[in-house]
């Protein structure tokens, strides 16, 4: 499954590069490593520095480097360091806490997070099995970053259309997500008269 990139991309893109050659989604490799889904999609997009090897991200970088059988340095070439960026805490997960803020909390809650965040890659899963693969495709590829009109093109619609195909399967994992967290409703009750 070769993807190429333009050659004034490839070193930026290496993380997107091993990462589609391997057929995976962001949402995918966060889950088999262990990382935010948020951490790859800046790595990927450029928005902070391809990685400081000080300052938090060194655990982040061995991790996706060790899933692919490569090096840090092997993965990410050109480590740039911007102080201003690097003194702000990254804000990553469901919740947008920091990677420290994370490790602060109690074990029992923080199990409980990632249960739930177990619980939403499950439902998301089974609603994109039932969605059609156009449209989980489309999905999955907002997921990971492109945007509107970069998956219209792919696709031959117009942006709009992505949107709704996207508000929509949002709306289906949301409205699953809500029925599986509500309790069943208990038989009604006939007390019989004397």
């Amino acid at each position: 499954m070769g993807y190429e990139f333009p050659a004034d991309q490839q070193d930026r893109n290496r993380l997107t590069q091993v990462r589609l050659q391997a057929g995976l989604t962001q949402v995918d490799l966060a889950a088999h490593v262990g990382i935010f889904q948020n951490h790859c999609n800046v790595i990927e997009t450029g928005q902070r520095p391809v990685f400081s090897y000080q300052h938090g991200w060194t655990l982040t970088a061995r991790k996706l480097a060790a899933h692919f059988g490569l090096q840090p340095k092997d993965l990410f070439p050109e480590p740039v360091q911007l102080p201003e960026l690097d003194d702000q805490p990254c804000r990553a997960g469901p919740l947008g806490s920091s990677d420290q803020e994370l490790r602060s909390l109690r074990p029992d809650v923080l199990l409980e997070l990632l249960e739930a965040a177990g619980r939403r890659r499950r439902v998301q899963q089974t609603v994109l099995s039932e969605s059609s693969d156009r449209n989980g495709a489309i999905w999955e590829m907002r997921q990971d970053g492109n945007t509107l009109q970069q998956t219209a093109k792919q696709f031959g619609v117009t942006r709009e259309r992505i949107r709704q195909i996207v508000d929509r399967v949002d709306e289906r994992i949301t409205t699953a997500l809500r029925d599986q967290c509500q309790p069943p409703t208990p038989p009604d009750i006939v007390i019989p008269r004397p």
